[in-house]
């Protein structure tokens, strides 16, 4: 009867630049990999902190006395912060340079015709 022949071969995988060691490339990879990852993190942490600011001061800004904005200032310094928000808001709506309440119906009229029809479009054109 015949029986099946074992072949066995022992292999040394050379690669340019690494190592013939097979723990010490693994532990170099991993190395490199978390290197990369933070480098990459970093990268988008920076990116969210440049997004983000812009909303930040807005709000913020929002909660200030005209003279904490006028200097720059990132925290409301002067007055109670409710009050500020009180006076704030109410000079908004009830200002006499523009129409608060008829700028924001026009938006919501553009906003919901656009979002409508794309919606009719897009299910005339999938259909």
């Amino acid at each position: 009867m015949n029986r099946p022949v074992n072949i066995t071969t022992n292999l040394t995988l050379i690669v340019p630049g690494k190592n013939k060691d097979v723990k010490t490339t693994e532990k170099r990879d991993k190395i490199w990999r978390y290197i990369s990852l933070i480098f990459v993190y970093a990268i988008l942490a920076v990116g969210a902190i440049l997004v983000l600011v812009p909303f930040y001061y807005m709000i913020v800004a929002s909660m200030m006395q005209e003279e904490d904005v006028a200097l720059g200032s990132f925290v409301p310094t002067m007055g109670n912060v409710f009050d500020n928000i009180a006076y704030n808001y109410s000079q908004t709506v009830n200002s006499d340079q523009f129409n608060y309440l008829q700028l924001v119906g026009n938006t919501l009229i553009v906003g919901l015709s656009t979002t409508c029809l794309g919606l009719v479009v897009t299910i005339l054109s999938a259909f």
